[in-house]
């Protein structure tokens, strides 16, 4: 609560009183017969990876880490692999420096190594500029006043506070006076970091937005969801998604074959981010432009995989969740057996 007020400084001083003695956390496991064990190293400031939905403690032992506060000299539990849940690295630079450091104690297999994820940040996108066929919007990290003082950047640009996601603290401006109430807005006391992002038009010439997500998992590819919205800031959470039969059949259309929509030299590019990131667990959310290129919106480890409700209306897309469901078990059980 304080950290949404602004108020980080006092927001540290009850996170440390609340993990320095309480940055282990053993999960009861419920299964059978000898656990196979993991630990998950996280943050306690957020920005981790969900891995609750697919990480069964049916199937595992799992030990919880909060990176940030873990005594330096304290022995790391018993463990068969290390999984670092840590996947925002705008937020939470200092947890992946202490994980890097946890990992390097430890003689056993890394799902996402630390280092790997921390040049996944927004402003780090600029290092898939070499790419074809990849449009990288320019991406800076300023103070209130010094995006003030700028004068070389075009209306409409895109405001954000670092460390959300979903739209939380999002804003598009069109005009100076817009650019000051979002300040206003985003950072009432000046004191934090806020990003000035270009804006990439992802309208189709029908006037619709998309936003598309493919998962980089275990070295495999595979297409989540596609949301089509009016809005510029499209989420699936919050598309028409469920009202309107066209739409939906455009999704289907993605899952079943993504080729067919992104072209080969989409689908080439893709690839090539995939292979530049070098994260076992990924994702990519980006737009098409008009002549099909990708338009890059973030490309981070904290995507989340949710199933579909029970309506019948979702039944094509759930063979499509779930071999990304399969996909991220089958590479947590691979690196575990390969200790």
């Amino acid at each position: 609560m304080l950290a949404e007020e602004g108020d980080a400084e006092t927001a540290a001083h009850h996170r440390r009183r609340g993990f320095s003695e309480d940055w282990l956390v053993r999960r009861p496991y419920r299964g059978t017969g000898q656990a196979r064990r993991i630990l998950l190293l996280v943050s306690a400031l957020g920005g981790n990876i969900p891995v609750e939905h697919w990480l069964s403690d049916r199937e595992y032992d799992i030990t919880a880490i909060y990176a940030d506060h873990a005594d330096p000299v304290a022995s790391l539990p018993p463990h068969d692999l290390i999984f670092n849940a840590i996947g925002d690295a705008d937020l939470c630079m200092e947890a992946l420096s202490r994980a890097e450091w946890l990992c390097a104690r430890s003689d056993r297999p890394v799902i996402n190594r630390p280092e790997r994820v921390r040049t996944t940040g927004r402003a780090d996108a600029a290092q898939l500029r070499s790419i074809a066929s990849l449009r990288i919007p320019k991406v800076r990290r300023l103070r209130r006043a010094d995006i003030l003082a700028l004068t070389d950047f075009a209306f409409p640009v895109l405001i954000r506070r670092p460390g959300y996601h979903t739209g939380q603290h999002f804003s598009k401006v069109d005009s100076r006076a817009a650019l000051i109430s979002a300040l206003d807005a985003l950072d009432h006391s000046g004191s934090g970091d806020l990003f000035l992002i270009e804006y990439l038009d992802a309208r189709g010439a029908d006037g619709l937005a998309r936003k598309y997500r493919m998962m980089f998992i275990g070295g495999g590819f595979y297409p989540l969801h596609l949301a089509l919205g009016h809005d510029w800031k499209v989420h699936y959470f919050t598309s028409a998604m469920a009202e309107d039969d066209a739409y939906r059949l455009e999704e289907q259309r993605y899952l079943d074959d993504p080729t067919s929509v992104l072209g080969t030299n989409g689908m080439t590019a893709l690839r090539a981010v995939a292979v530049q990131l070098g994260l076992d667990y990924a994702g990519i959310d980006f737009g098409l432009d008009a002549e099909g290129r990708i338009l890059v919106f973030e490309v981070n480890a904290t995507m989340v995989l949710i199933s579909p409700d029970a309506d019948s209306i979702w039944d094509y897309r759930r063979p499509a969740i779930r071999r990304v469901f399969e996909a991220a078990e089958r590479m947590v059980a691979e690196r575990v057996d390969s200790r």
